[in-house]
């Protein structure tokens, strides 16, 4: 896609053919393998969001075994690693910039992710002073 571009198109439900378009395309069209990369990228991208243990660069394989792109050189794949990286980030909260923060940002998950085969093994008194982490 080109982010200067606003030709856009309308699909039937069914997406299979073309109901109006409006705007001009202005710029060159997408080679091939540059579509294939966006769209390796973007499978990549959304396996690293759904299997959240499995490496980055263990999904990059898998996905280049399965779909055999022509063209891609490493600089796609650190790209894509970078992406994937930046995607998990999305799912978890901004890091605490304080100790108060990172205090209350416990005490808000201290009954969902502090537990460990249902056992509670991370601790915030009320007063905030310290956190017990137990095994």
């Amino acid at each position: 896609t080109d982010k200067n571009c606003t030709a856009s198109i309308l699909t039937t439900a069914d997406k299979t053919s073309l109901h109006q378009s409006t705007g001009e395309h202005k710029h060159l069209v997408n080679s091939q393998q540059k579509i294939e990369r966006q769209i390796l990228r973007e499978n990549c991208k959304r396996k690293a969001d759904d299997d959240i243990s499995t490496r980055p660069l263990k999904i990059i394989r898998n996905e280049l075994i399965k779909n055999n792109p022509t063209d891609i050189r490493y600089s796609d794949v650190q790209s894509m690693r970078k992406a994937m990286y930046d995607k998990r980030r999305k799912m978890y909260p901004v890091f605490p910039t304080s100790f108060n923060e990172a205090i209350s940002q416990l005490k808000l998950v201290e009954n969902d992710f502090c537990l460990f085969n249902g056992d509670q093994f991370v601790f915030v008194p009320e007063n905030g002073e310290f956190v017990c982490i137990t095994t």
